[in-house]
């Protein structure tokens, strides 16, 4: 479309100064249409973003603009926001970078949001004495007003972040250590796992609108969002599976230590089931598909996706955010009680943690392949390999116990409802937690660089002493004692750094500081954040067709590279480190490849969702009742079915928390339950997108059906015509 036609008719309003129209990054669709407003200062102070939106969606209609062309994300800026070269010239690619305007936040909603730089003037009516004096301050001050507008966020920031998080479990996992050496170490500071939970519990509560009344709607309107492309995942990882594990190749004999040498094709069974190839198949597969191979039956199923743990967890993650949220919803604006629930969740985290450790895994045998006196390796007696599998089990099910990590994913809601109380980003002296970030950031690479000093030191080769490895504790030398106990002490020492990346996160999301800017810079946050969940999801089996192609056909499999005890992952991806920047290439190509085929996949799982429904009777009485209400009455009601929240008629999609990945279940979901029998009515996404409220949408299904039926009625007429002829 052109930008042209879209200002043109927006600067005849006459409250419109300067309008601007630019393309917004889309996960949906790959680009949008946003809109930056400079309104008189009379008009805006009168109304809310809302109802200023809402003013101009109807004025684009009423001028007879395509539905299709509408803006959909809609900022409202100050003349000095606005890009412009020397000449004064709008300078329109660099608009969404430079009103944070973020790819992650699809702008289908009908995004609307005011940048937060106010004028001398306004400023000083919001001067407070300090950030400390906004935390702490008396109870009646600290109950704050927050049923208007969100708070300030920078979801650009974010989503660059995320990308980061993605990059490092990809360096986890590609990448031999001997090829990276010395930076191979950064693999025994796993900062990033936990920090995802962190990030993930922070952006879900800060996005949500209201309370969350269908709980179970909430939940599986969130995971069918994702569902889709993670169910892709799981299929592309069940092929990869039967290249090497088959029947010819089955051994029925389980062992929690490695015993084969790389390259060899093979596979076992489970810890429970561990003598039916084909039992192993059917229960990984389902496992899977259900989101349980982590807690609690991990033991029942083959790492087949080998990160995909941590799907599992965050579908157990979403089950428990209605009911977590909700309690906090209530206690909003409370400062004081939310900075006391997050300082109880990480402190609960460091309990948790350093309590296993030294109650359990510190005293560990493990495998015993190396003398605890020469530092030489053994071969363990078969007393010590069952009781090195004990621990083993006892071990990964720590790890891999749902709870234990839903305690950052509280901690991340917690610290979002903190973020809404105090709004960081719109206080005066807002840079603070620029530097707070920025300091932060410099922490996190001075301990790796720490890290990376130590030098390399090759598994099974001599001795190293405490002082070379001076990071570690002495029950964690990384060669000398057991592997596992290593392991687990690497995710605890990570888990231990929780309060820095949650503070991290926490002054990210001002926007303020280099490495905000840094994260938020167009390649990153544009281009590449868009790719990070799949990026997470598949750059396990982009690794192994990669190895496959460059390494004659020799295939990357968990058996054959297993570690030297029982986990979910087996060694990284034995290629050189320069190829982990081809690999991670081709993992971003591939995501940009998969995007437009993403709305099909959600379609078609929305479309099996509702035939299971029909065939299980789970749609019977919905379809009796409903017909006997209005349209609006209807549309309402499929809402809450959907996001689980009561809204209003006069809410936009964004207000009912319909975002991206819920447009398309939205459409679907209207055009089965407004269908009558001899037709089905069709109902365009953009469309929908486009609708100012909930009332508008009704107006258009009731068009549709009204449509529908007049396109029957002349079939049907010409179907008697040539009845009567033929009688």
């Amino acid at each position: 479309m052109a930008p042209a036609e879209v200002e043109a008719l927006l600067t005849q309003h006459n409250a419109v100064n300067v309008a601007v129209c630019f393309a917004v990054p889309s996960e949906l669709y790959g680009e949008e249409v946003g809109c930056a407003l400079i309104l008189d200062p009379s008009y805006s102070e009168q109304f809310s973003d809302q109802e200023i939106v809402r003013e101009f969606r109807t004025y684009l209609r009423e001028q007879g603009l395509a539905s299709f062309k509408f803006p959909t994300c809609w900022k409202l800026a100050l003349d000095e926001e606005i890009p412009r070269t020397a000449s004064r010239k709008i300078v329109r690619n660099k608009i969404a970078q430079q009103l944070n305007v973020t790819p992650g936040v699809s702008a289908t909603a009908a995004l609307v949001e005011r940048n937060t730089r106010k004028s001398k003037a306004t400023e000083g009516k919001h001067k407070s004495t300090g950030l400390l004096d906004d935390l702490f301050s008396s109870k009646k001050d600290n109950v704050i007003d927050v049923s208007g507008s969100k708070a300030k966020i920078d979801w650009q920031t974010l989503a660059g972040f995320r990308f980061l998080l993605a990059c490092y479990v990809m360096f986890m996992h590609i990448g031999s250590n001997g090829s990276w050496d010395a930076f191979s170490n950064l693999r025994q500071f796993p900062w990033h796992v936990h920090t995802f939970f962190t990030l993930a519990g922070f952006t879900l509560a800060a996005l949500m609108p209201s309370l969350i009344k269908n709980k179970m709607a909430f939940v599986s309107a969130r995971v069918a969002g994702i569902y889709p492309l993670y169910g892709l995942a799981v299929l592309f990882a069940l092929g990869n599976l039967l290249v090497t594990c088959q029947p010819s190749t089955f051994s029925p004999i389980f062992h929690w230590a490695q015993i084969v040498d790389s390259g060899t094709k093979f596979c076992e069974g489970t810890p429970w089931v561990q003598d039916s190839w084909l039992a192993n198949v059917l229960l990984t597969l389902g496992i899977h598909l259900t989101g349980l191979q982590a807690t609690p039956l991990w033991g029942a199923s083959w790492f087949m996706g080998f990160y995909l743990w941590f799907m599992s967890m965050y579908f157990q993650c979403l089950i428990v955010f209605p009911f977590l949220y909700n309690a906090l919803y209530k206690n909003r604006g409370k400062s004081k009680q939310l900075l006391s629930l997050t300082l109880l969740g990480l402190g609960l985290n460091i309990l948790i943690v350093l309590s296993f450790w030294y109650v359990y895994a510190v005293d560990a045998t493990g495998y015993g392949f190396f003398d605890a006196l020469t530092g030489q390796r053994t071969t363990p007696s078969q007393s010590q390999l069952e009781m090195a599998g004990k621990e083993n089990a006892v071990i990964l099910g720590f790890y891999l116990f749902a709870p234990f990590w839903m305690v950052y994913f509280i901690a991340g809601m917690c610290a979002a409802f903190l973020y809404d109380a105090i709004r960081p980003a719109e206080h005066v002296r807002a840079d603070i937690w620029g530097r707070i970030a920025d300091t932060i950031t410099l922490i996190m690479i001075v301990v790796s660089v720490a890290h990376i000093a130590q030098g390399y030191f090759p598994s099974g080769e001599g001795w190293v002493s405490v002082e070379q490895n001076a990071l570690r504790p002495a029950a964690a030398d990384s060669l000398t004692d057991p592997a596992i106990v290593n392991r687990i002490w690497d995710n605890i020492y990570g888990r231990l750094f929780a309060p820095i990346t949650l503070l991290w996160i926490f002054a990210l999301s001002t926007g303020q500081g280099m490495t905000a800017r840094f994260f938020r810079s167009s390649p990153i946050s544009q281009i590449l954040a868009p790719t990070a969940f799949s990026c997470f999801l598949f750059h396990q089996m982009i690794g192994q067709w990669y190895y496959s192609v460059t390494r004659h056909g020799e295939w990357w499999n968990w058996w054959s590279h297993q570690k030297a005890f029982y986990w979910f992952s087996p060694q990284p991806v034995p290629v050189e480190w320069y190829e982990y920047f081809y690999i991670v290439g081709l993992v971003v190509l591939f995501a940009k490849a998969i995007q437009p085929v993403d709305p099909l996949l959600r379609r078609t799982f929305v479309n099996i969702g509702d035939l299971l429904g029909k065939l299980t009777g789970a749609n019977s009485k919905e379809s009796v009742t409903l017909p006997e209400l209005d349209a609006t009455t209807r549309i309402l009601a499929i809402v809450y079915r959907i996001t689980g929240m009561e809204v209003k008629p006069e809410w936009n999609l964004e207000e009912c928390g319909l975002a991206s990945l819920g447009i398309v279940q939205f459409t679907n979901t209207l055009q089965t339950e407004f269908s009558p029998p001899s037709h089905k009515i069709v109902l365009s996404v953009s469309d929908i997108i486009s609708a100012k409220d909930l009332n508008e949408i009704s107006v258009m299904v009731e068009r549709a059906i009204h449509e529908g039926s007049k396109k029957i009625e002349p079939t049907s007429q010409k179907f008697d015509n040539e009845l009567t002829n033929l009688t």
